[in-house]
């Protein structure tokens, strides 16, 4: 079992993969598609709130460090 948390349960709360307080199980897989749908956005659409102009890069930090660094697959669940 793999458990996040700080950094990486930020980033998903602000991704809207975690509810806040309850936690909850997630494939590794939520991570690369939230960052895909993030990296997508226009400037107009990341102004507010602050972080939203860094969840792009947050987002394939994450999933990169996961996969590539630590060799998780897609379907590894997280905690």
């Amino acid at each position: 079992m793999v458990y996040l948390f700080s950094y990486y349960y930020d980033r998903g709360l602000n991704a809207g993969l975690v509810k806040e307080n309850d936690g909850g199980a997630i494939k590794l897989v939520d991570y690369k598609l939230a960052a895909e749908k993030a990296c997508t956005r226009t400037a107009k659409q990341i102004q507010d709130p602050h972080w939203m102009a860094w969840q792009c890069h947050d987002l394939t930090y994450i999933y990169s460090l996961l996969s590539d660094g630590y060799g998780f697959g897609d379907a590894q669940p997280l905690f």
